[in-house]
């Protein structure tokens, strides 16, 4: 009995070792492989967020850290775009822009206010970035909040929050984003947004 024992122990050593060196040599590939799959979710997330984007028409690829961007967009705007919020994630250590435009009529109706090209890619990406921060808060409604960025990183908030002190906070999260440089408080307290 004894004899049996000490086999079955000595089998389940061998065939469990190599599974555990392999786990501890592969360590580093397996943390790179999760984290590149982290950041491929942040990326898919903040373009889901944007409105000035289509998330079902760009793919993302993140290996070791560098980012592949594939797919169609309407606009060389929205090409620029992509590829800058994809830069402003933690942790990416560079883009490969592949998008192609498919409509580029657009470009210049987007420009008819008066506002550049880049002005359009900031105001964007800012709108994107406090959105964002909005969303990591557990104590904000985000999805009730409206948010719209004008040239020169001026950010206005819109929409209905549970409280004041909801409502201080949307204000304070998004005075934080980089690239604010004042936040306009359009927020409105409403006992429905309370109960939602």
């Amino acid at each position: 009995m004894n004899h049996i024992i000490k086999k079955t122990a000595l089998t389940a050593l061998l065939t469990t070792a190599p599974v555990v060196a392999f786990a501890s040599q592969n360590s580093g590939q397996w943390e790179g492989k999760m984290n590149d799959a982290w950041l491929d979710g942040k990326i898919e997330t903040i373009y889901l967020m944007n409105e000035n984007l289509n998330p079902f028409k760009i793919d993302t690829q993140v290996d070791q850290g560098n980012v592949t961007l594939t797919g169609k967009v309407d606009s060389d705007v929205e090409k620029q775009l992509a590829g800058q919020l994809a830069k402003g994630v933690d942790g990416v250590k560079g883009v490969n822009n592949q998008l192609v435009v498919v409509a580029d009529g657009e470009h210049a109706d987007r420009q008819k206010d008066g506002s550049s090209f880049m002005d359009k890619v900031k105001a964007a990406s800012t709108t994107a970035s406090v959105k964002t921060q909005l969303f990591m808060q557990k104590d904000v409604t985000a999805t009730d909040i409206n948010v719209d960025t004008s040239t020169g990183g001026v950010v206005t908030l819109s929409g209905s929050v549970g409280s004041d002190a909801e409502k201080d906070l949307a204000v304070a999260v998004a005075s934080r984003v980089d690239g604010v440089t004042k936040v306009i408080d359009n927020l409105t307290v409403s006992a429905e947004a309370a109960h939602s």
